[in-house]
């Protein structure tokens, strides 16, 4: 008798076990497969491809080749402006942050299509999305050290998708990849300051033509650098 309880409640605590450790397991799974996902408005008509925005300060060679290998690593005051398509595979998950080597794998971020837009028709394409966005709502993203055009391309796919936030989002690209010895810190630091210029034109622009009613900001690293010395010239 003793024996079959025992056998009873241990059948019944692996059963809970199991159910609970399923079911969570599957609403992660399923959270991450954009079952869930509130990042709609930025959505293409391909499942799992995303519209984003760009302005940068870079220097951009001329000549064929895939636009986001052009913009090289020199400062100039013309900003270019256009748009980025992203295909976020439903496997990636919110803890790949911890190993920030997996951003820049084709099969989990690829770059379906980067396109350079006149100032009208960027104005006109990222008003569109923020009229259409539930808040009329624009999230503006400055990466910092060390980053290239196209990795901040990937990396600010992947900040749409951590954040899964309906709106559009706009990356201000600088040229912050100047080399990792204590001369390119330096050289980028300087690089950084210099860019808040084009940064407070790019939130000026932004202000008076796409005029969304909520503006959000997020700096990271270096980044900050430009931020604070945008808001100085603003």
């Amino acid at each position: 008798m003793l024996f079959s309880a025992v056998t009873v409640l241990l059948v019944l605590a692996g059963w809970f076990y199991y159910a609970h450790s399923v079911s969570t397991s599957a609403a992660i799974r399923h959270a991450e497969a954009f079952l869930f996902r509130r990042m709609r408005v930025v959505e293409l008509g391909k499942q799992g491809t995303y519209r984003f925005f760009y302005a940068t300060n870079r220097g951009l060679q001329p000549g064929g080749g895939n636009l986001e290998e052009r913009f090289d690593t020199d400062r100039q005051e013309e900003l270019t402006f256009g748009s980025f398509d992203a295909a976020i595979e439903p496997t990636l998950g919110i803890g790949m942050i911890l190993n920030p080597t997996e951003w820049f794998q084709n099969e989990e971020i690829k770059l379906e299509s980067v396109s350079e837009l006149d100032r009208a028709r960027f104005v006109e394409k990222l008003r569109g999305f923020v009229e259409n966005s539930p808040r009329r709502s624009l999230l503006v993203v400055v990466h910092g050290f060390r980053e290239a055009f196209p990795s901040a391309l990937r990396k600010t796919a992947f900040l749409g998708h951590v954040l899964d936030i309906n709106s559009p989002v706009l990356l201000f690209d600088w040229p912050g990849n100047q080399g990792s010895s204590l001369r390119g810190y330096r050289r980028a630091r300087e690089v950084a300051e210099a860019s808040g210029v084009e940064l407070a034109r790019t939130l000026g622009l932004v202000i008076r033509e796409v005029r969304p009613d909520r503006l959000w900001l997020i700096a990271n690293s270096m980044g900050a650098q430009v931020a604070a010395n945008a808001f100085d010239v603003l």
